[in-house]
């Protein structure tokens, strides 16, 4: 199936910055109509004249705090009365969710849940819904991560997080084969939008050479954000339903489910896990 997004009308969550931003921007050159929703208000105003420069279309923005409840219930009836229909959505907006478990409280535990998991199903709930009402054919792209089929040390939250977003979408997928609706899921490794300094790299090990290498390599692995991006809308033009980023993030998940011991061993000993 190919899709076209010129003057689509395309909802974005978390596009005031990182992965979400570039998504936006990617939609934009497609000449999308493209709304996004974030916190940042200053940030997403800049945001949203780079849509409309890049779009040639309207270009509108949502500062709201999706961990409310109030928000989740009121954002789509608010972007419909601003912009009309919801032609795509893609869930971007995250939380990290790195760390021990034991530097969580529970008010951090809920915020990264509700953000990375509630809010997608919540927001993909409510537009079927409409869709199947109005017997509209409608798009919505899933923001997991490599994380929820391959589990990481101190990404337990973040993990628990994204797996549960991939196993809502895989489920989902065959509800939707009654009506026109499409869903991408999207799983990209590490994307470089300063994660890996700021939650990553203090947990690694950094003792021999050997540690400082492969820190090293970890940090130049990390994925274009920019480029993500593109490859994501080039999926959603193509109809793909599942796109792992890098392509060859698919044979490590497969590696790790086939000798799952070996693997867990190879990535335990890059960390910081002993006392």
């Amino acid at each position: 199936m190919k899709n076209n997004f010129q003057a689509q009308h395309v909802l974005i969550t978390g596009a005031s910055r990182g992965f979400g931003k570039e998504l936006a921007y990617a939609f934009a050159e497609k000449g999308a109509r493209v709304d996004i929703v974030g916190r940042d208000s200053k940030q997403l105003q800049r945001v949203s004249q780079c849509i409309r420069h890049l779009s040639k279309q309207p270009s509108h923005f949502f500062s709201a705090d999706l961990n409310k409840i109030s928000v989740q219930n009121n954002l789509l009836t608010a972007v419909r009365q601003t912009s009309g229909q919801i032609d795509v959505l893609v869930n971007a907006a995250g939380l990290p969710g790195f760390g021990p478990i034991v530097s969580f409280q529970a008010a951090d535990l809920k915020s990264v849940l509700a953000v990375n998991t509630l809010v997608p199903l919540e927001l993909s709930r409510q537009l079927i819904q409409g869709w199947q009402g109005e017997n509209r054919s409608g798009m919505i792209i899933n923001v997991a991560s490599l994380a929820g089929q391959l589990p990481l040390p101190y990404a337990s939250i973040h993990a628990a997080s994204k797996a549960a977003i991939m196993a809502f979408s895989s489920s989902l997928r065959y509800e939707l084969q009654r009506w026109p609706i499409q869903l991408l899921t999207v799983s990209p490794s590490l994307l470089a939008t300063g994660h890996f300094d700021q939650e990553t790299r203090r947990y690694l090990k950094h003792h021999s050479l050997v540690d400082q290498l492969s820190a090293a390599l970890l940090k130049q692995s990390q994925l274009d954000p920019a480029k993500a991006a593109k490859r994501v809308v080039k999926a959603a033009e193509t109809g793909k339903g599942e796109l792992d980023l890098p392509y060859g993030a698919t044979g490590l998940v497969q590696l790790y489910q086939l000798c799952s011991a070996p693997v867990r061993a190879l990535i335990a000993n890059r960390y910081q896990l002993k006392k």
